[in-house]
């Protein structure tokens, strides 16, 4: 059975799945989709028309934009902002207080996200979430990891085509 908090908003044609679980003061905007077993956090914002996976996780304050797509099983940090028609893909991580971010790919079994955290780039592949300067030196160290380093070659011009520190 759903749960919706009855201080949340629930915008006109929001569907709101199966399991699904939306937190005190949430605002879920017109014509978006909560997909079945998702939980929206306390505070969280939704945009109208966009659509949350199954099973993603949208923590507490996060803000995701108009028309932004979040994948099944996603994790959206607590004051996470997720920009309008974002797309943001299934198993994706995004942690506290991020913005900015930019899906680059899916390798060697984990989709990779960056984003950036008061002007210093983060990467969230999995569950993990650190700075993009400890992403290269973790990765440089396993064996059979070229297409996450050409991942990460890419959020490294992205990085310092927005100004943010990887470094």
């Amino acid at each position: 059975m759903r749960y919706v908090h009855p201080t949340a908003t629930i915008g006109e044609g929001a569907t709101i799945g199966e399991f699904a679980r939306i937190g005190e003061f949430a605002r879920i905007g017109k014509g978006a989709s909560i997909g079945e077993f998702a939980r929206i956090g306390k505070g969280a914002s939704i945009g109208g028309y966009a659509s949350i996976g199954e099973y993603a996780r949208i923590g507490e304050g996060a803000t995701i934009g108009e028309g932004a797509t979040i994948g099944e099983f996603a994790r959206i940090g607590e004051g996470a902002t997720i920009g309008g028609y974002a797309h943001i893909g299934e198993g994706a991580t995004i942690g506290a207080h991020a913005s900015g971010a930019v899906d680059i790919g899916y390798a060697d079994e984990y989709r990779k996200c960056l984003a950036h955290v008061n002007g210093v780039a983060y990467i969230g592949a999995g569950c993990r979430w650190f700075t993009l300067a400890d992403a290269l030196t973790h990765w440089s160290t396993k064996r059979n990891r070229e297409d996450t380093l050409a991942l990460l070659a890419s959020a490294v011009a992205i990085a310092k085509l927005r100004g943010w520190t990887h470094s």
